[in-house]
């Protein structure tokens, strides 16, 4: 059976002379839209994000006496794909001993955020993390973990002593 004949009852409803030529090109055209479909060079794979810090002095690792830091968080991909429970968000963002206000997005790649310890102690150790499968990228990839951002507060002056 050809697909002439297949589809010769359908051919009234068209009035298309050359009916199965139109099919032939309909399906190819189809197809070729559906492969080039998956042809975007600008998405590769899983996107990954990078948290780092805008406080001169304070990188992954420090210990500072800011009361509070400035946090960068950089994706490799853009968020973009319309939906708010897929898109990189603060309450994606996993603190240990601390807390996190003013996020904002600076880009589709870049947000900022302001970390503050929640202790005025000594050496209060603190962690920043974006957990995988917590937003996607245009293509509905997930994103891997990020590295863990540590930073270490140290909240009480050193003192001395006059003998």
């Amino acid at each position: 059976m050809t697909l002439n004949n297949l589809f010769f009852p359908f051919k009234n409803i068209f009035k298309a002379r050359d009916f199965s030529l139109s099919l032939y090109l309909s399906i190819a055209s189809l197809l070729s839209l559906s492969f080039s479909f998956f042809e975007n060079n600008s998405l590769v794979g899983t996107p990954t994000i990078t948290i780092t810090s805008s406080t001169a002095g304070v990188s992954d690792g420090s210990t500072t006496n800011d009361s509070s830091i400035a946090l960068v968080f950089t994706l490799s991909e853009a968020d973009i794909n319309g939906s708010e429970a897929t898109e990189f968000t603060v309450n994606d963002i996993t603190v240990l001993n601390g807390t996190i206000s003013d996020f904002s997005s600076n880009s589709e790649t870049e947000y900022t955020a302001t970390f503050t310890p929640t202790s005025s102690s000594s050496n209060v150790e603190t962690t920043i993390d974006v957990y995988g499968y917590s937003f996607t990228d245009s293509n509905g990839d997930f994103n891997a973990d990020s590295a863990q951002f540590n930073w270490t507060y140290d909240g009480v002056a050193p003192t001395a002593a006059i003998t």
